[in-house]
């Protein structure tokens, strides 16, 4: 799976950290994500997490461990995220499966002064198999529902 969107949202640098960091509410806004944990915080920008994304009947659930990183230059003018999937990080989980590739970017820039936008990149082998109807659907659906979620939650 490869997707790659770019998009200008309200909010600032600030309120996306925060709401990346906050990791038990990725289920709030990231497309059928049923749980995700810190696994170990090496500093408020480098961190390991676990998510859980819930698949339909019955396709078994996928899981991933990604290690994140955020950077910003030294004016503050450019944000980025990167994401690498680290598949044996933790023991895979008995009934899921474990996404063996997974890699995220987020390429963030101040448009105004209250507007951000992204170049968001993302590129996964989900692993096992999965009938072309269900990727498809993940790569129409998943980015935009959480785009537009991740939004609203940038306004509050």
């Amino acid at each position: 799976m490869d997707y790659k969107n770019k998009c200008t949202l309200q909010g600032n640098y600030v309120k996306l950290i925060n709401i990346l960091n906050n990791i038990p509410h990725h289920t709030d806004w990231v497309y059928n994500n049923k749980i995700a944990y810190t696994i170990k915080n090496i500093t408020p920008y480098d961190y390991y997490y676990y998510a859980e994304t819930s698949m339909p009947w019955p396709i078994s659930n996928r899981d991933a461990v990604m290690h994140i990183q955020i950077k910003m230059d030294s004016l503050k003018r450019f944000l980025m995220v990167n994401g690498s999937g680290e598949p044996n990080y933790i023991p895979q989980k008995r009934g899921i499966v474990r996404v063996p590739r997974s890699v995220v970017n987020w390429y963030v820039t101040i448009s105004t002064s209250n507007t951000i936008t992204i170049r968001y990149i993302f590129d996964a082998d989900p692993g096992g198999s999965l009938p072309a109807w269900l990727v498809n659907l993940f790569i129409d659906k998943a980015p935009y529902e959480g785009f537009k979620k991740l939004a609203a939650i940038l306004k509050q």
